[in-house]
């Protein structure tokens, strides 16, 4: 699995998926300060799954029906980064098998997964 993080998504998640074998590019690392458009057009140029915390994602795949190969979109409430990571450790393998064409909610408490809409003809 390719993933490609948000700059919203804690290094901690990061470092915990790369220490787990997944392939990890880290807009953080990357490209700093690029705009949506750019960050999802990287995950879809270099076949990766959208890792995020931010809702704009979602707008950008329902109601503008843009192309991805995923997207997992991370709702914690929890206060620290450590207990964010805890929390995303123990959805990890319910996400990581499911997650190809879905659209993937993971809050502190559970885990959504729906599909990919189909995307607008008239848009890449």
């Amino acid at each position: 699995m390719r993933l490609l993080a948000v700059e919203n998504v804690d290094a901690a998640v990061v470092d915990w998926l790369r220490s787990q074998g997944v392939e990890v590019a880290y807009v953080a690392e990357l490209a700093p300060a690029s705009c949506d458009d750019d960050v999802l057009r990287m995950a879809r140029d270099e076949d990766r799954i959208l890792l995020t915390a931010d809702l704009d994602f979602g707008e950008m795949v329902f109601r503008q029906r843009q192309l991805t190969n995923g997207v997992v979109l991370l709702r914690y409430r929890a206060p620290s980064q450590g207990e964010r990571l805890e929390i995303f450790r123990a959805h990890w393998a319910r996400i990581a098998t499911r997650v190809e064409g879905k659209f993937v909610v993971a809050t502190d408490r559970k885990v959504r997964i729906r599909p990919l809409p189909p995307p607008n003809p008239g848009r890449s």
